[in-house]
């Protein structure tokens, strides 16, 4: 069995493809905590993974928050994999969850990572045309190999990291803390009400406004994984003015 928490679709995508290679369930960790299944067992052949998108070289607070609760039984030996996609680099990440995981009293095989398009749009561009095209074929290449890895048992680390990873991880903390307030977000008159943001939250910091119909955010912060900049079918929904700049660049008006 595998848990995975992905915000855009670029970590669930990897999840499939390791579930179908490996015959094994995907459970996505948004529908466990809502239905409160924390508890599994673990058959004797069966592998455990976890999958994340990596976050200012950490672990999601979704997937902490999930790990802090589940309770998996397993046999004497089993093979843990974790399996993690990031744009810039997975710095910390990798320690991160397998501390999380230790805490629970489960041990780590092996680590697999994917490095491809970085969706955190005030920092990035997200390549489009043939450049998308490219990653998209880089990304399913190495997904493909990842999962016969797994489904190879391979132990070991298989990323790639900069240098002083713990470093800049502590140094990337202050200002992901100060990125998520969710004031900077701002919705433009494109918006057509149609709510999928505010159902699609995973943090449920979107609500509908019953007065305007338009979502408003309704927390002062959120993980600021983007899924409702990236999922809106109008883009009417922009971080500050950095994200408005790169949309407006990636159609050519400006």
């Amino acid at each position: 069995m595998l848990f995975y928490y992905s915000a855009t679709g670029i970590t669930k995508a990897l999840a499939e493809t390791i579930s179908e290679r490996i015959e094994e369930p995907a459970y996505n960790i948004e529908e466990l905590l809502k239905t409160g299944q924390f508890t599994f067992e673990l058959k004797d052949d069966e592998r455990l993974g976890f999958l994340i998108p990596v976050y200012f070289g950490n672990v999601p607070e979704l997937m902490q928050k999930f790990i802090e609760q589940v309770q998996i039984k397993t046999s004497d030996k089993y093979y843990c994999y974790l399996a993690l996609t990031y744009g810039s680099d997975c710095f910390a990440a990798p320690n991160c969850l397998m501390r999380c995981l230790l805490k629970r009293g489960l041990t780590t095989t092996a680590v697999f990572g994917i490095k491809g398009i970085d969706t955190f749009i005030p920092f990035f561009k997200i390549p489009v045309g043939e450049a998308r095209e490219s990653v998209d074929q880089k990304h399913n290449l190495e997904s493909s190999f990842i999962a016969e890895q797994i489904a190879d048992r391979t132990p070991g680390t298989h990323l790639k990291r900069g240098p002083f990873a713990h470093v800049t991880t502590l140094l990337c903390a202050p200002m992901y803390q100060m990125m998520r307030k969710t004031s900077s977000f701002v919705l433009s008159d494109k918006c057509t009400g149609c709510g999928l943001c505010a159902r699609k939250c995973p943090m449920n910091a979107i609500e509908m406004d019953e007065a305007t119909k338009r979502p408003k955010w309704t927390k002062p912060s959120c993980m600021l994984c983007f899924r409702c900049l990236h999922h809106c079918p109008t883009e009417a929904i922009d971080y500050g003015k950095m994200s408005e700049f790169e949309i407006k660049a990636q159609n050519g008006d400006v």
